[in-house]
């Protein structure tokens, strides 16, 4: 009776150590697949466009704006930094904004929330920037800021 007792105890752990190492497994695998950046690896920088040379920063007043951008002076208030979540970025400025893109445009808010995730989809001269459904990309039109539900419409970014 005590050799069954025994023999049913380590078939228990037999099994209880194989669930559990096939439940660690599928974990590390969604969090390998969920950390995908596409080799984006610039930890902070200024975000402009290709076509007209317009980098995102943020007025005195705390809001969005698109001013002309020199590599030769650069502007602090425009540096963002890029912090990775899942397969998008929190897009953070120096004064604790983040970027959010939704249907009624691109805007500034004070929390990196779930609707604060950009995504950058790499393109043959910079980026793309879309919100995490990639529903909606960012547009500039010198310094005009709009939104556009076509991802062949938007701007292409650069990042430096």
């Amino acid at each position: 009776m005590m050799i069954v007792v025994v023999l049913l105890i380590v078939l228990l752990l037999v099994v209880g150590a194989i669930f559990y190492f096939t439940q660690v497994q599928e974990v590390v695998e969604e969090q390998d697949s969920e950390t995908d950046q596409g080799g984006f690896d610039i930890v902070n920088g200024w975000i402009y466009d290709v076509k007209y040379n317009y980098k995102l920063g943020i007025k005195e007043d705390g809001s969005l704006k698109a001013s002309e951008y020199s590599a030769d002076t650069p502007d602090q208030t425009s540096k963002w930094s890029f912090e990775p979540t899942g397969k998008g970025f929190h897009v953070g400025s120096t004064n604790g904004k983040f970027l959010k893109i939704t249907s009624a445009g691109i805007s500034l808010t004070s929390k990196a929330t779930g609707t604060a995730k950009i995504r950058l989809i790499p393109v043959e001269n910079g980026y793309k920037l879309s919100n995490s459904t990639k529903k909606y990309f960012v547009k500039l039109e010198k310094a005009k800021i709009k939104v556009v539900r076509k991802e062949e419409d938007a701007s292409s970014f650069m990042i430096d």
